[in-house]
């Protein structure tokens, strides 16, 4: 039995009612219709069931009178206020409060304390149970929060839908039967001494349309205890940052009282003592006095001092005489000086046109020479260019070629 429910396509209802309040909450306006009596029964309400396709019967349900049976001049089953909060659209919330009362063939089958001052009532019919608390309203969802069971072998009539006409159905039930009828949920809220209905209801609509989680959010209490844990909360965080502080600073203060009594220790002092973390106070009597821990550490006796330097003399101290230092060796003699040699001229030796050692030319016989020699080497190559590469017959064969290139380089390396 699939339970999914096809949304109403009753006539639109009216939501103006003389006892009705308006409330915006986050821009969304709710209006609260108060049930203050219970609404008279009618007998003929717990036989009016119809069943669309692939669903199980439902009772009491608004659509039945208008839209299976309208015809019928039976009392409506179900108030004005809860037909219209039964029917609501998306965009215009209805809530029940803040007075509710169960209609006359309802009964509670449970409430939810919300807050102090806010407690919601679910209404099942009398002899209905409660299977699936629907505490949050989706239009169009299939009512579940109310079920009655069948028994086998009983015979049940509700409407059915046959293409766009609605006829009644007898069944004869096999095994158990399970039946739905529509549900009333309402709120009743306290007034307080300074309060209105607004913050009471802002209470309970926020507590509907958030499943419990904002309720207590929105009412005064526990903003208060909110209020009051948060300042709790700063003043043992202050409390105990004062504290570490001071911890610190006395830590710190004999620390330094014991580096400095074991500097007054070593350097010898003997009116130093230790200082402990079990310090007690001092006596009131002016005339006792507080002794040392530790016993004093005497002074280290002084050194000794150093002996006198031996006298060192030639016949005194004859292991180590004073005698003159030694002579430093004498300098190297310095190079002969260079001279020029104005007769010296590269033509003397012309494959090393350097002057001898001693000697150095002129600028101009220096450059004449070094031309003179390049260009007597560029000859020699065209001349072994021209033995290697000319030639008629014979000498043009590898073997020439390579003999004449061996005499030439046998010359360059005789020459240089």
């Amino acid at each position: 039995m699939a339970l999914s429910y096809a949304a109403s396509t009753a006539a639109p209802v009216t939501t103006s009612f003389p006892s009705a309040s308006l409330q915006t909450v986050a821009g969304t306006t709710t209006s609260w219709l108060p049930i203050t009596t219970a609404w008279a029964s009618n007998a003929a309400c717990s036989t009016q069931a119809y069943a669309q396709q692939n669903h199980a019967p439902i009772l009491y349900d608004p659509f039945y009178q208008t839209v299976v049976d309208p015809d019928t001049t039976s009392e409506p089953c179900l108030p004005p206020e809860a037909t219209a909060w039964w029917n609501q659209a998306a965009d215009a919330p209805i809530s029940l409060g803040p007075t509710f009362s169960c209609p006359a063939a309802y009964s509670a089958v449970e409430t939810i304390v919300r807050n102090s001052a806010t407690q919601e009532v679910l209404c099942c019919p009398s002899n209905f149970a409660l299977h699936v608390p629907m505490t949050d309203y989706v239009k169009g969802a299939f009512p579940t929060q109310c079920t009655s069971m069948m028994s086998s072998g009983d015979s049940y009539v509700y409407m059915t839908s046959t293409s766009s006409t609605w006829s009644p159905y007898t069944t004869k039930l096999t095994g158990p039967y399970v039946v739905y009828a529509v549900h009333i949920n309402g709120y009743n809220i306290q007034a307080e001494p300074t309060g209105t209905l607004s913050s009471a209801s802002k209470s309970n609509r926020a507590t509907s349309n958030s499943n419990n989680s904002n309720s207590d959010s929105n009412s005064p209490a526990p903003i208060v205890s909110a209020a009051k844990a948060a300042a709790i909360a700063f003043a043992s965080f202050v409390a105990f940052g004062l504290l570490s502080f001071s911890a610190f600073l006395l830590y710190r203060r004999l620390r330094r009282q014991r580096l400095r009594q074991r500097q007054r220790l070593l350097s010898g002092d003997s009116s130093a003592h230790y200082v402990t973390d079990d310090v007690k106070p001092a006596p009131s009597s002016p005339s006792t006095t507080l002794s040392p821990i530790r016993p004093s550490v005497p002074p280290p006796p002084p050194p000794p001092p150093p002996p006198p330097p031996p006298i060192r003399h030639a016949i005194h101290s004859p292991i180590s005489p004073l005698t003159s230092p030694a002579p430093p060796p004498p300098p190297p003699p310095p190079p002969p000086p260079r001279t020029y040699n104005p007769n010296h001229h590269p033509t003397h030796n012309p494959l090393n046109p350097l002057p001898p050692p001693g000697e150095f030319y002129g600028p101009d016989v220096f450059w004449g020479g070094l031309y003179s020699g390049a260009a007597r080497r560029l000859a020699q190559r065209n001349t072994m260019v021209h033995e290697i590469g000319a030639g008629n017959g014979a000498r043009d064969s590898w073997d020439e070629k390579m003999k004449a290139w061996m005499r030439w380089k046998e010359r360059e390396l005789w020459m240089h």
